[in-house]
């Protein structure tokens, strides 16, 4: 579970080929315009299902949002 000093947030997982992609811009202005925090994660999976996993176990709200090749 995420650490409780941290603010609730919606953890976003990024493969490393999508870090300058258009999608995750759009994605990361949407969630800002809507007043939700959001933080990157770094990618330490072997797959986008396991990011994802990790991200949301990651955030105080487990939830998450993961960007890569199988979206």
């Amino acid at each position: 579970m995420g650490d409780h000093r941290e603010k609730p947030s919606v953890y976003i997982a990024v493969e490393d080929n999508y870090k300058n992609s258009p999608l995750l811009n759009y994605l990361c202005y949407g969630l800002e315009e809507e007043g939700i925090p959001f933080k990157m994660m770094d990618n330490s999976a072997e797959n986008l299902y396991s990011l994802a996993h990790q991200a949301a176990q990651a955030s105080r709200l487990n939830v998450s949002l993961a960007l890569g090749e199988n979206n």
